[in-house]
């Protein structure tokens, strides 16, 4: 093989190397399956499972069972709006804010005074931020719950779709920052795009304007009835 040859096979390894190590830094920039890669400090790549952590809201209602001590159980507790919850025999506990097992363990902590070794458990019964609002002119009204993003449709859904999908023309979307988005049904159900509503949201179907033909009718008939007095008269 000559010096050439040889020169051009080092050059073609090593532009092969370069697109080959540039696809890696990208695939590990994009994830894979719900986890992301990242890289330490050493820059050598570390898988990093991300996991979504439910935390304690205003609103939020709950059950805290307290084994072999009905006396410190409570039902259907509220966290009030300043975050707390009134527990009986221990007044005021931070709950807003805190993922169950940290209410869990701070309540345990709290009733060591009365019980000795207590074991706690809590039950969110209603998660207040986890859902949505789907009013108008829909066949079930009111709010429903979800736990992600959902498509517009199928949020509209849950509340038993539309009354009647020909006369229902358009959409308000509340968002929870109160920013309003309108959307045409029409034009929405023949485009490739799709609208998610977040949890918090609002949406509002607007009402049509129904033709009421019977005042329509009694409106008719007078106009002719005092026409013909009209014609009478003069």
């Amino acid at each position: 093989m000559g010096y050439k040859s040889f020169f051009c096979c080092v050059i073609v390894i090593a532009v092969f190397s370069a697109f080959y190590n540039i696809g890696l830094a990208q695939q590990g920039q994009s994830g894979v399956g719900g986890v992301s890669v990242e890289q330490d400090q050493r820059g050598v790549g570390v898988v990093v499972q991300v996991d979504r952590i439910y935390r304690i809201s205003r609103g939020d209602v709950m059950d805290v069972m307290v084994m072999e001590h009905p006396e410190f159980s409570i039902n259907s507790v509220i966290v009030l709006p300043d975050g707390t919850i009134q527990y009986p025999g221990l007044g005021s506990i931070v709950a807003a804010g805190m993922t169950p097992s940290q209410l869990k363990d701070s309540i345990e902590v709290a009733l060591n005074r009365y019980v000795v070794n207590p074991l706690v458990t809590i039950l969110v019964r209603k998660m207040q931020q986890e859902s949505i609002n789907v009013l108008g002119y829909v066949n079930r009204p009111g709010q429903y719950q979800i736990f992600e993003r959902t498509e517009l449709l199928s949020a509209v859904g849950l509340a038993g779709g539309v009354k009647n999908l020909r006369k229902a023309k358009r959409i308000a979307i509340i968002r929870a920052d109160q920013s309003v988005q309108e959307v045409f049904i029409r034009h929405y159900m023949q485009s490739d795009k799709y609208i998610f509503v977040d949890i918090g949201d609002t949406i509002y179907i607007k009402e049509p304007k129904e033709v009421n033909w019977a005042r329509l009718s009694f409106i008719s008939t007078m106009l002719l009835a005092a026409a013909n007095i009209y014609n009478i008269v003069r």
